[in-house]
């Protein structure tokens, strides 16, 4: 491997990501008239008022259709949510009532340094500040931190230290000899995701089969 791309790859590191899904015997949010919708920039909506999608103040708690927390004393990697949305599915059967949530960078890193009960205790405490005491009924919890893949190391998406980009991003895709590179972090569309992950293939696929015909 060129010594240059060697150090443009030593630049890299991985992001922090958990997710969650938790499900519940009933919408309960929905029938409260909430989207089931969070984003948290301090601390789910407790005791300070929270900003709507639409720009308008309201109380916390069960009192509205979406939120996200303005202001709070506790710091952003203390507390458990960071996004949360509604993927309740409809079929014949009927509907099944779910929430999936992320906790990422600094928080992410804070809550893996607690046993699986309590992050577990500490999501569903910061749902019910922001649905009611219904969440604190879930039917079934699950969560994943990529960060412990041995084979991943992380996610979303990796990220590089200050002039790596600048000095060496050109080389992450370009072939030496007969390694050709693919995989998300080397794409210019959508990295770090399906998609891109999808282009890249499509790229060196095209980079390998131009390299056997032109001999």
């Amino acid at each position: 491997m060129p010594a240059s791309l060697a150090h443009f790859n030593n630049f890299h590191s991985m992001g922090h990501l958990v997710k969650f899904i938790v499900t519940y015997e009933t919408a309960f949010w929905r029938e409260a008239g909430m989207s089931g919708e969070v984003a948290a920039t301090s601390h789910p909506a407790v005791d300070d008022d929270y900003v709507e999608d639409d720009g308008s103040s309201n109380e916390p708690s069960g009192k509205a259709s979406s939120s996200s927390s303005t202001s709070s004393s506790q710091p952003c990697n203390e507390r458990a949510l960071c996004v949360v949305f509604d993927v309740c599915k409809e079929d014949e059967h009927g509907i099944h009532p779910a929430l999936v949530g992320l906790q990422g960078g600094l928080q992410a890193a804070h809550q893996s340094h607690i046993n699986d009960e309590e992050r577990k205790a500490a999501i569903l405490s910061d749902l019910a500040r922001c649905f009611g005491e219904k969440a604190l009924e879930p039917l079934d919890f699950v969560f994943k931190d990529w960060h412990d893949e041995p084979w991943a190391g992380g996610c979303p998406v990796a990220y590089t230290t200050p002039g790596a980009i600048t000095n060496y991003s050109k080389l992450s895709s370009k072939p030496f000899g007969r390694v050709h590179w693919a995989g998300t972090d080397t794409s210019t569309v959508w990295r770090g995701y399906l998609d891109g992950a999808v282009a890249t293939g499509i790229r060196a696929s095209q980079e390998v089969a131009e390299q056997l015909t032109s001999h």
